[in-house]
């Protein structure tokens, strides 16, 4: 395993969607993903979706810093829950310390 202590601090998104019908886990990712284009043009490193449970996904995403993080979730949550069935549950976030690989 390889490990990368930032030299400047990058910050973290995590948020937890429930997804009800029509919207399903695959189609909220699906969607979310051509919405990501939209999100690297503001500073988004990466985009994770994990389905955690029959109807709930978590996202978890990197931004160059917190005020980028700010604007961004604001944007995402309006994206996001403009899509039939979704709706935001809690979100997260914070200063990225380090990955593993």
């Amino acid at each position: 395993r390889q490990m990368c202590i930032r030299d400047r601090i990058m910050y973290m998104t995590m948020t937890d969607w429930q997804i009800e019908m029509p919207a399903t886990p695959e189609t909220f990712a699906a969607d979310v993903g051509v919405a990501f284009e939209n999100f690297k043009e503001v500073g988004a490193a990466n985009l994770r979706i994990c389905k955690i449970s029959e109807n709930r996904v978590r996202t978890m995403t990197i931004w160059p810093d917190a005020e980028t993080a700010e604007f961004a979730i604001e944007a995402i949550t309006e994206v996001a829950t403009s899509f039939s069935g979704v709706t935001l549950t809690v979100s997260e976030d914070g200063p990225l310390l380090a990955e593993y690989n």
